[in-house]
């Protein structure tokens, strides 16, 4: 019964993932550029004259901006919202499963360590490199670590035989499908499409 639950959860997931294939890229919440950082601070800097000259810069320089506006466009990618856009909800709840499992049980799970470590690479690497390779290839990318996660946290949640835990999964499909099919425009926050 667990494996059919889990090929169920990984087709529901694919469904979520399909409705990508329209877009070319991700929106400007998942790039940084120097631009965007310098607007920004002049904008603060020319906002907040009445502080002291000394007050000022020392709120609003280039190294906190670099510093925080990197961390708010990486964190974008595991934002909840992104991630049932991304992997529909019973996806999102997986992933957070899955990092549950991750965390509390380090030592038997380096190599979840090791992918997660790469895919944050690759996160930072779309990050400040602006889309250098195939839209089709990060959905790729991102798409088998997200569900990877995904199914490895329900693989755990569902280690016990407790019907309970059968049931709230199915209503979690259920709720992902409705949600997919009534709402099918949830990623466009995400994506440009072509």
């Amino acid at each position: 019964m667990r494996i059919v639950l889990l090929i169920s959860i990984a087709f529901v997931e694919l469904f979520a993932l399909s409705k990508w294939l329209s877009c070319r890229l991700f929106t400007d919440l998942f790039y940084f550029t120097p631009q965007m950082m310098t607007a920004r601070l002049i904008h603060d800097l020319n906002a907040n004259q009445e502080l002291p000259l000394t007050l000022n810069r020392l709120l609003h320089n280039k190294v906190i901006y670099f510093l925080w506006g990197s961390a708010q466009t990486y964190l974008q990618y595991w934002d909840i919202r992104f991630l049932k856009a991304f992997v529909g909800i019973v996806g999102a709840i997986g992933i957070i499963l899955g990092i549950w499992y991750i965390v509390t049980k380090f030592y038997r799970r380096l190599l979840l360590w090791i992918l997660i470590g790469l895919v944050s690479i690759f996160c930072f690497i779309e990050l400040f490199l602006q889309p250098i390779y195939p839209f089709i290839m990060k959905l790729i990318v991102l798409g088998v670590f997200f569900q990877g996660i995904s199914l490895f946290g329900y693989w755990h949640f569902l280690a016990g035989s407790k019907k309970l835990r059968y049931g709230f999964i199915i209503v979690l499909m259920l709720l992902s499908i409705l949600t997919l099919l009534l709402f099918p425009q949830g990623y466009s926050l995400y994506c440009i499409s072509s």
